[in-house]
């Protein structure tokens, strides 16, 4: 506690003043007389050391501190000041009975002895001793070097190119990642201010310079691609080719932030370098491929209407001519003369079917439509009417209950159904076809070429999409397929039918729903055996 007596302004009273002074300095204060014998010490002094009164420490000298080196009491006895910081053992003080002590441990102290000395004679009169207890300071600068060799050590070892200048753009840092990338060793980089030489052929600002500067309008001008980072403050971004860096040309990917202190005081500017070369030539060739899938698209457009236009109208004549004949004159051809002309005719048919398909193949792609909401049951629907002569025919029984509702281009779906409950129709046996359509969510993705569907891992509960992608399947009880042909029947006019005559067609449908599943970000493959009926399974991604 401060005490009661008050500072004066009476030159009488100097003792008095300084007296006041010293008991209630918050800094520790030891005098000693010109021997290094204790004289007194003030109340902060004895609670630093854990002493209730000085009197426990009477007859302590000055000179038989162990604490003190040698060197400091030549200093001292030769009138000149010292001042050390030492590490203070009270468990050491309690083993060598040097004085009593209520405290325990060791603490950190600041100690600053000064010659006492007349200013009339010059005289050494004693001695005066200030110390402070600066545990608590050595124990922040301690935390902040430990957290300063984390922070080296967690950079150091990144796999992100990274380094570190300060506020003079010298190096401080530059990490093992970035001797890699660049070629420059961190021992002839740190200290120095040469941290551009790996990517330029003169000198010039990085990123981390333009931070430290506060240059940011100067980056468009250095940088082709840059902007200002949204999420650092200050944080600035640049991306682009360097030629032979480290011997390659590579495309890097610069971001660089500041760090400062408890006041917004800069300490260092933090940069870092990925080399995104792989990704960005990958990129590049994912965009020609891009373009060549638009030239290619357009080709395939201008491809269709020569197909409905160009192609059909001489085919068209060819057939009107042929049914005239027949009609006018077929009386008076013998039989091979109207077997000619029949096969005229089936021959015209057969190509006006190849074309519609070659059509409807092409505008899976020219006439898609975006995706929207699809209900599968009302897809089913519309693929029950559109059959239903076919159905009658056969007569074919085809369940389906509980399709899901997905995101997909629904006159394609409607397509693809078709297809695959169409082809279940054609191709039966002498008992009537019974079709079934299902669709289950699955947690993992379909696998390429996978033909087992009990591989995938259902998600039980209500079909809700919570899974991946949904599976969905068309079976039935028909004529099967020679599991040698699973690969060939995908492929456009690939057809292994036992019989073309029964089961006419150009071999375009399947490769129709290839690629309508493959737009639909799915895959689709069958599980079949001669005479055991056949199960085709497709998969359209959650969206």
């Amino acid at each position: 506690m401060m005490s009661e007596r008050k500072i004066t302004n009476n030159p009488n009273n100097r003792e008095e003043q300084w007296r006041v002074i010293y008991e209630n300095s918050p800094l520790g204060i030891e005098l000693y007389d010109v021997k290094g014998g204790l004289i007194d010490a003030n109340r902060a002094c004895l609670d630093i050391f854990g002493i209730d009164d000085v009197s426990a420490v009477n007859g302590f000298m000055l000179f038989d501190d162990p604490n003190l080196s040698e060197q400091h009491k030549k200093d001292l006895r030769e009138g000149k000041p010292v001042k050390q910081e030492i590490f203070f053992d009270f468990d050491k003080v309690k083993k060598d009975s040097l004085y009593p002590t209520s405290k325990q441990g060791t603490i950190n102290l600041d100690l600053s002895i000064s010659p006492l000395v007349s200013s009339d004679t010059g005289a050494n009169s004693g001695y005066i001793v200030y110390v402070s207890d600066i545990t608590l300071r050595k124990n922040a600068e301690a935390m902040l070097l430990e957290q300063k060799r984390f922070a080296e050590k967690v950079i150091d070892s990144s796999a992100v190119a990274t380094f570190v200048l300060d506020r003079d753009h010298k190096v401080v840092l530059w990490n093992g990642a970035c001797e890699e990338l660049t070629g420059a060793g961190a021992s002839e980089m740190i200290g120095s201010g040469d941290h551009w030489r790996p990517f330029y052929d003169h000198r010039r600002p990085t990123l981390a310079d333009i931070i430290i500067d506060k240059k940011h309008e100067t980056l468009p001008a250095l940088y082709e691609k840059s902007n200002r980072s949204a999420l650092v403050p200050d944080g600035i971004h640049a991306e682009g080719w360097y030629s032979n860096l480290n011997g390659k040309d590579r495309y890097i990917v610069f971001d660089a932030a500041p760090i400062y202190d408890s006041k917004n005081q800069l300490i260092v500017a933090i940069e870092t370098l990925q080399d995104m070369t792989d990704y960005k030539r990958a990129e590049e060739d994912l965009e020609k491929r891009t373009q060549e899938l638009i030239r290619s698209n357009a080709e395939l457009k201008r491809f269709a209407h020569v197909a409905s236009h160009d192609l059909k109208a001489p085919l068209l004549s060819i057939g009107g001519f042929a049914e005239v004949v027949e009609e006018k004159y077929g009386d008076r051809l013998d039989a091979r003369g109207r077997m000619f002309l029949s096969r005229i005719i089936e021959g015209t048919a057969r190509m006006e079917n190849l074309i519609n398909d070659l059509l409807a193949y092409a505008q899976v792609t020219t006439q898609a439509r975006p995706f929207g909401p699809v209900n599968c049951d009302a897809v089913m629907g519309a693929v029950l009417s559109n059959l239903q002569s076919a159905i009658d025919e056969s007569p074919a029984v085809i369940p389906y209950t509980d399709l899901p509702v997905v995101r997909g281009d629904e006159t394609q779906l409607v397509q693809l159904f078709q297809n695959l409950v169409g082809n279940a129709i054609k191709y039966r046996r002498d008992a009537p076809p019974r079709i079934r359509v299902s669709a289950k969510p699955i947690a993992e993705p379909s696998t390429p070429g996978s033909q087992r569907p009990e591989e995938h891992v259902a998600v039980r509960g209500p079909q809700t999409g919570a899974g991946r992608e949904w599976l969905f399947s068309v079976s039935d009880n028909g004529i099967g397929i020679d599991p040698r042909f699973f690969e060939q029947i995908f492929k456009i006019f690939q057809r292994v039918p036992p019989d073309e005559k029964k089961y006419p067609g150009t071999g375009i449908g399947l490769a129709i729903c290839d690629k309508i599943v493959e737009r639909h970000g799915g895959r689709i493959w069958v599980e079949s055996g001669t005479g055991t009926g056949s199960t085709f399974y497709f998969t359209i991604r959650q969206q």
